[in-house]
């Protein structure tokens, strides 16, 4: 669900999100206008809102049509950058 929804629909203002999250206005208000935030604040937005928005909710519009798709190569090309520790 897009954050923008999930306010609507709980009837939350963006001030009100931002002290329940304790992030920043300003960072509250690009997140519903689909611009880029910090992985960190999108992290505090999907548990502020118990995962009805997620991580995916909240990436960039200008970003979700440059996904690029898993195959071998990105794989062996990125591994080191998202291995996770043991």
């Amino acid at each position: 669900m897009k954050l923008k929804k999930y306010l609507k629909d709980n009837d939350i203002s963006i001030n009100a999100f931002s002290v329940k999250s304790k992030l920043n206005r300003a960072t509250i208000t690009r997140a519903v206008n689909g611009q880029e935030i910090y992985l960190s604040s999108a992290v505090i937005i999907e548990k502020s809102t118990r995962g009805e928005v997620s991580l995916k909710d909240l990436m960039p519009t200008k970003l979700k049509s440059k996904v690029v798709s898993q195959d071998e190569s990105c794989q062996k090309r990125f591994a080191p950058i998202v291995t996770w520790p043991v």
